[in-house]
């Protein structure tokens, strides 16, 4: 398996961690993986976390993942984590979406975009 799920229930934000490359059928995984998870409901936060991914272009797998999670839940805010590096994100990945280098400011914000009910 080549990413984790974690729920943090302070700000209400799922984690997906990538680990490894994601084939198709580990994207439809990962994807089944989150709808499924017992803490998510419709525009609950999701964090995806490539600072661990061994995948030779981790750049490709996050906007993958993030276009196949942004079509399968709408309602959902999406932020990405990456790795530190000497340049900016590229081009690329910025169009996926918010890109942080600190954890604890993707999930400051996307725990304001939480709907709470």
């Amino acid at each position: 398996m080549s990413h984790a799920l974690e729920f943090l229930s302070g700000p209400r934000v799922l984690v997906l961690r990538l680990y490894g490359p994601l084939k198709s059928a580990e994207l439809r995984t990962a994807t089944r993986s989150v709808k499924a998870h017992g803490c998510y409901e419709p525009g609950l936060p999701l964090l995806l976390d490539g600072t661990q991914t061994q995948a030779a272009d981790p750049t490709l797998d996050l906007t993958r993942l993030q276009a196949a999670l942004a079509a399968a839940l709408p309602d959902s805010p999406l932020a990405l984590l990456v790795q530190l590096t000497p340049a900016p994100p590229g081009e690329r990945l910025t169009a996926a979406g918010p890109v942080f280098t600190s954890r604890s400011e993707a999930i400051g914000w996307l725990a304001t975009r939480w709907r709470w009910q």
